[in-house]
């Protein structure tokens, strides 16, 4: 995918780029980024959307001091000038099991659709971390995004290099989203360093929506093994549509011709702190649905109605509760993690088949954490569980959905698709 960025630095010139190359080239934009010592030091740069894909974009990065001097600074690379603008966010202490951190969050709006965007960080003097973002185009029924399934390891390596090769072979990528257990221990600082250092070269340029799993409530206390999932919360700037108690964690948003709807189905987990959460998700779930009108809708939640689970031979009660929801309401795929394997059931309704119905997909995982406690089952269309990660690729194209799953190694090895 090519576009136009201009840039002036002693005289205008014209230089056609990829999108996955503008982070090394945005230094052309401005020629006032100054040499010398940096800024404080940004961590956990990336994306996020908290409000409307196609005219705005939040930012959000961390530091180890609260360095209130820091701002943003960013441009339509279709300007010519060298003014810049100017934003200056919200900061928010993030107290973590290793110390004080600082947040810093900002959303930029009225952007023009379909338009792409740099912008750099740093105090004035000296700039610390430069991206770049596209907005939604207007009107748009066709689009890409990349699918995770778990991340969570023992070493985020892994999860480096199944992200890098679903960028390398994925160049028109809108968005990605992780279907879960982002990190093995969801209040442990180090785990989030990790599983944002290994995507650092692509999480400042394509927005990520994450999705809570069991994993993201763990603590490191063994007589208090849950809590809420609010590393995850604080981190991730969403939206902030759903339900009271559980926003941040639940939330939708649309994009081009499609709903997307993302619940949390750590039920048991979250009890102490939350004990009506699906009732308040199964209230809100419905109001949601019934109010969009676009052809596609999507449902994402860490564990999957229709699992794989050997020793468990009915559908899990914990999210079937949300099935009669789906059914009535007409959602076409709902995507799930947990299982660590790679299946998508044929169209189900009231749990059987039937067409139209809605097709229930497990998206494998995404990092080093493996099991060998699986099964296929009587629901499942495909059941794959390779020795590799995997990632897949899922497209939108008007009336048609399709989605293609890839080992690690960028071998192909499922491909299945929806027409309406």
């Amino acid at each position: 995918m090519m576009f136009r960025f201009f840039a002036k630095c002693n005289q205008m010139r014209k230089i056609n780029i990829s999108w996955w190359l503008i982070l090394s080239l945005v230094l052309l934009f401005s020629c006032n980024l100054a040499e010398g010592a940096e800024s404080e030091a940004v961590e956990a740069l990336h994306l996020t959307w908290s409000q409307d894909p196609m005219t705005t974009q939040t930012i959000t990065w961390q530091t180890e001091t609260v360095d209130d001097k820091q701002f943003l600074e960013y441009k339509d690379v279709l300007e010519t000038t060298s003014m810049l603008h100017k934003v200056r966010g919200t900061v928010e202490p993030f107290y973590t099991d290793e110390g004080l951190h600082y947040i810093h969050s900002v959303t930029l709006d009225n952007l023009i659709p379909g338009h792409k965007y740099v912008y750099h960080i740093g105090d004035g003097d000296n700039w610390n971390k430069e991206g770049s973002f596209q907005t939604e185009t207007a009107m748009t029924n066709v689009f890409t995004f990349l699918l995770f399934g778990d991340s969570q390891s023992s070493d985020y390596n892994e999860w480096s290099k199944t992200f890098g090769q679903a960028v390398l072979q994925t160049s028109d990528a809108k968005f990605f989203i992780n279907v879960g257990d982002l990190v093995d221990n969801g209040q442990q600082y180090t785990q989030w360093k990790s599983w944002f250092a290994a995507i650092s070269g692509y999480s400042n340029q394509i927005p990520v929506v994450p999705v809570v799993g069991n994993h993201e409530t763990y603590t490191l206390i063994p007589e208090k093994k849950f809590s809420l999932p609010i590393y995850f919360t604080q981190q991730f700037k969403v939206g902030q549509n759903g339900p009271e108690g559980l926003k941040g964690q639940v939330y939708s948003f649309d994009y081009g011709n499609a709903h997307f709807v993302i619940l949390d189905s750590q039920i048991g987990e979250e009890r102490k702190f939350l004990p009506d959460s699906l009732e308040r998700q199964q209230a809100w779930l419905a109001k949601d649905l019934a109010a969009t009108d676009k052809l596609w809708k999507f449902v994402f939640i860490h564990r999957p109605a229709y699992h794989n689970r050997q020793a468990e031979s009915l559908p899990d009660p914990k999210t079937t509760a949300f099935v009669p929801i789906f059914d009535q309401y007409g959602v076409d795929v709902v995507f799930s993690g947990h299982d660590h394997v790679n299946k998508h059931t044929l169209g189900l309704k009231a749990g059987m088949v039937q067409a139209p119905g809605t097709v229930y997909m497990t998206a494998g995982r995404s990092g080093t954490k493996s099991y060998n406690t699986m099964e296929a089952k009587d629901w499942d269309a495909v059941y794959l569980d390779p020795a590799q990660p995997t990632f897949n690729v899922v497209k939108v194209n008007g009336n048609t959905f399709t989605v293609n799953v890839y080992q690690q190694d960028g071998t192909l090895i499922d491909s299945w698709n929806l027409v309406k």
